[in-house]
């Protein structure tokens, strides 16, 4: 599989924390790495070396690949390969190879039965991600955010409480062709 730099964003979804170790794992599979801590949950498509390229999916140490972001600061595709005896190999365009070990014993929840199924009353807003990334800052210390959807077409309303005062946020729709 190919990944680039900014392919490495769906680490952040990967648990920090070490009590279950699966859950601090990504998990590699055919054309995706997918990252869970069981509260959220990322999967990133990713593209294929070879047409019909294919693999067992298995999982690797959840930080494993920001550890080695280094390596992603100088090349802008970076190649990562199953590999054998228990390892994956990041390979650089530039030749560079980097062993990764693969997390053995661990079993992946099952995360495709978890996304709910559309509603025939869903409505489905688009956002521009840097722009939810900010407002979301604004929230900083808010346990819960609540989240008003009323139309594709009018913004969209966050609100949340902070040390007893309001907080109100709103951000536009993209506008959908």
């Amino acid at each position: 599989m190919r990944i680039t730099k900014d392919d490495l964003g769906v680490i952040e979804a990967a648990s920090k924390e070490k009590v279950h170790p699966v859950l601090s794992c990504t998990r590699v599979e055919p054309g995706a790495l997918v990252c869970t801590d069981g509260r959220i949950l990322c999967r990133r498509e990713i593209a294929m070396e070879e047409e019909g390229e294919t693999f067992e999916p298995f999982q690797i140490e959840g930080r494993a690949l920001k550890n080695a972001k280094g390596i992603f600061a100088k090349n802008s595709m970076t190649s990562l390969r199953a590999g054998v005896n228990g390892t994956a190999t990041i390979q650089t365009d530039g030749g560079a190879q980097v062993q990764i070990k693969k997390e053995e014993g661990t079993v992946f929840p099952e995360y495709r039965r978890v996304f709910p199924a559309d509603r025939e009353d869903a409505k489905t807003v688009l956002l521009d991600p840097a722009l939810l990334s900010r407002l979301l800052k604004t929230f900083k210390g808010a346990e819960t955010v609540k989240i008003t959807i009323n139309s594709p077409d009018v913004p969209m309303r966050l609100e949340a409480e902070i040390e007893g005062r309001k907080v109100e946020g709103l951000i536009m729709p993209k506008v959908q062709t």
